[in-house]
């Protein structure tokens, strides 16, 4: 003990040149992170161990469900500029897009049920909190 402190080990669980954004899942297994060297979001057991690779496109920031099955971010179609929600499930898969308010200014983050998602939409000059329910039978894909 140094000046009333114990001392805790410390170690790297990433070795990349540019991981930033981390988030812990709620079970306290993983740590999702920004690899932003690659432009993809990653895992790694909260112990230490093998990345994983979970969305292999450019995320600006995310957040991962409640039960650790799904990550939100958004997404601006090339096509159109249309913003949707992006829902990427962490066992693999391809996303579901949900549309969003045009006006969303935020990332977006689940509610404490992981039934809905919550961002800010600015109108007017004005900042309000919006919460958008999702489920993968109605979402746009």
């Amino acid at each position: 003990m140094e000046d009333g402190r114990q001392r805790q080990q410390r170690y790297a669980l990433t070795f990349g040149q540019n991981d930033r954004e981390p988030e812990c899942t709620r079970d306290g297994k993983w740590v999702y992170y920004i690899n932003q060297t690659e432009n993809q979001i990653q895992r790694v057991p909260i112990d230490g161990g093998k990345t994983e690779t979970i969305v292999k496109e450019a995320v600006a920031s995310f957040d991962v469900s409640p039960d650790g099955k799904w990550i939100a971010s958004y997404e601006v179609s090339e096509a159109d500029h249309k913003l949707s929600v992006r829902l990427d499930p962490t066992a693999g898969g391809k996303p579901t897009l949900v549309d969003a308010d045009p006006r969303m200014n935020s990332s977006p983050l689940f509610a404490p049920d992981g039934k809905s998602v919550v961002y800010v939409v600015r109108e007017k000059g004005v900042d309000n909190l919006w919460q958008r329910p999702w489920m993968e039978k109605t979402a746009n894909r």
